[in-house]
């Protein structure tokens, strides 16, 4: 019975891995999205500021 209990929580709990996973994954997309705009406007010779 102790064993299905803890079975049951572990499958409940892998539910939110994904949604973390997700997060994580948008956030590390943006920052790069953003890195890369402010790559190409430096190269067309606009003063761009560094920092959030």
């Amino acid at each position: 019975m102790l064993e299905q209990l803890h079975r049951q929580a572990y499958r409940e709990g892998q539910g939110d891995q994904p949604a973390a996973l997700g997060l994580v994954l948008n956030a590390v997309v943006l920052q790069k999205t953003r890195c890369l705009r402010a790559a190409q406007l430096r190269a067309e010779s606009h003063d761009i500021k560094d920092g959030p």
